[in-house]
């Protein structure tokens, strides 16, 4: 389970960047914290508990 948030992490962080945004940037887009974003972005969050995992595909376009 760890590999898959940490895959998850690597294609945010790289739609992140492809938008130009910073993880400030994408945590006030989803309404959430920069150490959210970092966190998610390092593969370090709980799968489980996920529940801005939708709205973050939706915005950066990806699966």
């Amino acid at each position: 389970m760890l590999e898959e948030a940490e895959e998850i992490g690597r294609r945010a962080r790289r739609a992140r960047l492809r938008l130009g945004m910073t993880q400030a940037d994408l945590a006030a887009a989803l309404g959430t914290t920069q150490g959210w974003v970092s966190t998610m972005e390092r593969g370090r969050i709980e799968l489980d508990r996920v529940g801005l995992l939708n709205p973050l595909c939706g915005y950066t376009r990806t699966a």
